[in-house]
């Protein structure tokens, strides 16, 4: 039986499992030379085959924290690698041999993972040592992904459930990898029965909440636990600025929260000052976003740069309309120009000209108000050659509203009302068809995801407000926008629109 298994393997020599195996099964039965053999011919191959130079410590006899002080990358998860394969195999002992010669302190799950392999053995008290070892080191970044790495843990979890709260977390976190998110709220909820001064529970809970399991009117509160259980934790601030924005909470207590939280003379995240601009000009109050954005040096990641010149280009656009509503167009003008102007602390530039439509928009219809009509006619038909294609598509979906309007002003009224009703038509299509996806996506590692039909309606009311207040049907405009800003209340455009119907701006 042993002799085929043998030809088996033999057969399969080119294959890193299969050559393990041989090696192992050559040491297990006193072959050593023969492993020698094996382990020489191996190495040849690959160098760097990790099992099989992990097999070499073993058949020379040497101290296994040998090899383990050869791993320089990351020693805990290549350890975890090999201890999984070699307990594939039915080699216990080795796999925790392996495991105990890291050095204290090593990723959780490796004692985890030692206490499950005890647990196989018969040796509880072994066993509950090895968790406790576990439960004791605090690494919030760990997060285990390995199937094999559940079955440890549920096993952990039922040999001791009342002293392992760290263990029901990483489970939370490997299930909720898995799509798995009741579940992993359940183990989260039973980790935080047991330890409630972990932040990363709260905060996790709070994630699973808004994302999937429509609790979100429990996701602040938990935010907030978070935050006194880190205090000063940028990116717990961070997240509960930007979910008080995505649920609406009025701007007054977002500056509030801000200003209680964050020292802006101090070097803090880029995003962090966004929200708090952000907040600034939803309570209108626009100067005091620019003189926020002013004095701080921005280091914008790609693809970052829109959303750092958006609040230094909204907060202009804000003043802008502010001043035509007081009838001081002149001012206006400036500020519309203002906002197509970037300043070298931001350090961004526009992937698409078409960002500069919506203010360029107001600055002709200002230069027509003050008699300057030549000017004001080169940038409607500046606008009315831009070519609508993917960038245009992606960065400003409503260009097609503002070439109509580039239309309705030179004149040409019928033929922008044929593009509006194109767009509405089209728009209208658009909220009825299934998501393809992109809807249940975000932006720059943010892990608050809207429901995708909510983000679908949000994104296309707006747009088909704006084709609506193109065609002087106010009402109708007005009903879009509001739907459109209980789903994203931090849609800064449709915030501006919605308020100048009102006639709150």
């Amino acid at each position: 039986m042993l002799e085929h298994a043998e030809a088996a393997l033999d057969h399969a020599s080119d294959n890193p499992l299969a050559t393990s195996l041989m090696i192992l099964a050559d040491l297990k039965t006193g072959r050593i030379k023969r492993a020698r053999q094996r382990i020489d011919i191996a190495l040849q191959k690959d160098p760097l085959h990790w099992m099989v130079r992990y097999l070499r410590t073993l058949a020379e006899g040497d101290d296994v924290t040998t090899f383990v002080n050869t791993l320089k990358s990351s020693p805990s998860q290549t350890s975890l690698d090999l201890a999984f394969e070699l307990l594939g195999a039915g080699f216990l002992t080795e796999a925790k041999d392996l495991l105990e010669a890291l050095p204290e302190g090593a990723d959780p799950m490796v004692y985890y993972t030692v206490a499950g392999i005890e647990l196989e053995l018969g040796k509880n008290r072994a066993a509950e040592s090895a968790i406790a070892r576990g439960e004791a080191v605090n690494d919030p970044q760990t997060y285990p992904f390995r199937l094999e790495e559940m079955a440890i843990l549920e096993a952990v979890i039922g040999h001791n459930p009342q002293q392992t709260a760290k263990a029901q977390y990483y489970l939370g976190c490997l299930l909720y990898d898995k799509c798995r998110y009741d579940e992993a709220a359940f183990h989260w909820k039973k980790s935080k029965a047991l330890n409630d001064g972990f932040a990363p529970i709260h905060r996790n809970l709070a994630v699973a909440y808004f994302s999937h399991l429509d609790r979100k009117p429990e996701v602040l509160p938990l935010l907030h636990k978070a935050l006194a259980c880190a205090p000063g934790d940028e990116q717990l601030t961070y997240e509960i600025a930007y979910v008080m924005t995505k649920l609406g909470v009025p701007p007054s207590e977002r500056l509030q929260f801000l200003k209680s939280h964050v020292d802006p003379t101090k070097t803090i995240r880029d995003d962090l000052i966004l929200e708090w601009a952000r907040a600034h000009n939803q309570a209108a109050d626009p100067e005091s976003a620019l003189k926020l954005l002013n004095g701080y040096h921005f280091v914008p990641c790609e693809g970052g740069e829109h959303a750092v010149v958006e609040q230094y280009m909204f907060s202009h656009h804000l003043l802008g309309r502010i001043e035509l509503k007081n009838n001081n167009t002149a001012a206006a003008l400036q500020h519309f120009r203002n906002a197509q102007q970037l300043p070298q602390s931001l350090e961004a530039g526009l992937w698409s000209e078409t960002w500069l439509v919506p203010h360029q928009i107001f600055e002709a219809h200002c230069l027509k108000e003050l008699g300057q009509k030549e000017e004001a006619r080169s940038i409607y038909e500046q606008i009315l050659q831009l070519e609508i294609e993917y960038f245009a598509n992606m960065h400003l979906p409503e260009l097609p509203v503002y070439q109509a309007r580039a239309l309705q002003a030179l004149g040409q009224s019928a033929r922008a009302e044929r593009i509006l009703r194109d767009c509405l038509r089209n728009w209208n299509q658009a909220l009825k068809d299934s998501s393809g996806g992109y809807f249940g996506t975000t932006p720059f590692f943010i892990s608050y995801i809207d429901q995708p039909e909510q983000a679908r309606t949000a994104h296309y009311k707006y747009l088909t407000a704006k084709a609506k207040a193109a065609l002087g049907d106010a009402e109708g405009a007005t009903a879009d926008l509001v739907l459109s800003q209980n789903y994203d209340p931090g849609k800064l455009h449709a915030w501006i629109d919605l308020k100048e119907f009102r006639s709150e701006l």
